[in-house]
């Protein structure tokens, strides 16, 4: 009970190093969601074309 309380501008600090954080993890997920999707279309008609050859 006697810690000081951060000061605002410290919390503000922390969160906008938080949302940068966070932007960052969810471009890379969309990306790696976006990879995962094209990978998986391309390598099924790569293997029903090579099914049907």
């Amino acid at each position: 009970m006697t810690d000081t309380p951060e000061s605002t501008s410290e919390r503000i600090a922390v969160a906008g190093q938080r949302r940068g954080v966070n932007h960052a993890l969810a471009w890379s997920g969309i990306a790696a969601a976006a990879v995962f999707i094209v990978a998986v279309v391309f390598f099924s008609g790569f293997f029903i074309g090579r099914a049907t050859a």
